[in-house]
């Protein structure tokens, strides 16, 4: 019994190495444990966890494209000069200056303007205003005078003659000579002349003429 006793341990110690897997596993360091996970199922884990994550387009603002409307710049209005054409001009060859014939026997002590104004063709025209204005010396001339008066015959018909001085002086383009019709309108530039203290220079011919 005894000696039954002393094998017993020695029967099951044996029995129980039959039991186990006649394989045996090896320990796989912690630090080489990445180096053995299947490639296959490494690719796969890591699918799964970018198909889970929230898509980068959530997270950025959503853009709107406007269309920027640039303003209209209006085009500049044209620009028209006002300047009208006036339709008389200075007869060409004048101002002529000469000795006073209308009034003889004043010789010297006379001063003035005369002359006519024409149509386009050459035809007198009366009743048209003829106006001076300036200063002479010391004195302030503002004349007028209508074309076609009898006591401007002596210049042609539809001649005109203005008194400026009483006798002789010179003067250097302080007088200035226009044209306008009865209603005031300016028909002719004004025309800057001189005057001269000389007795064969006291009558100044200025004319007139239509422009075509």
């Amino acid at each position: 019994m005894r000696k039954a006793l002393i094998w017993l341990p020695m029967l099951l110690l044996i029995a129980g190495c039959h039991l186990l897997p006649s394989k045996v596993i090896t320990p796989i360091p912690i630090g080489e444990m990445d180096a053995q996970i299947t490639p296959s199922v490494f690719a796969t884990s890591t699918i799964k966890t970018i198909k889970t994550q929230t898509p980068v387009s959530t997270f950025l603002p959503t853009l709107t494209q406007t269309q920027c409307e640039i303003p209209s710049i209006p085009a500049s209005p044209i620009i028209q000069s006002t300047a009208t054409r006036l339709p008389f001009r200075l007869q060409s060859a004048t101002p002529v200056y000469i000795t006073n014939f209308h009034y003889p026997d004043k010789g010297c002590d006379w001063l003035g303007v005369a002359g006519q104004i024409f149509d386009a063709v050459g035809n007198p025209i009366k009743n048209l205003v003829i106006v001076i204005k300036g200063v002479m010396g010391k004195k302030a001339i503002n004349s007028v005078m209508l074309s076609g008066l009898k006591e401007a015959n002596s210049y042609g018909p539809g001649g005109y003659e203005i008194l400026l001085n009483d006798k002789v002086i010179e003067s250097t383009k302080s007088l200035s000579i226009y044209v306008n019709d009865l209603q005031g309108n300016k028909l002719t530039p004004e025309i800057e002349f001189d005057t001269f203290a000389d007795c064969n220079k006291n009558l100044i011919i200025i004319n007139f003429q239509a422009i075509k």
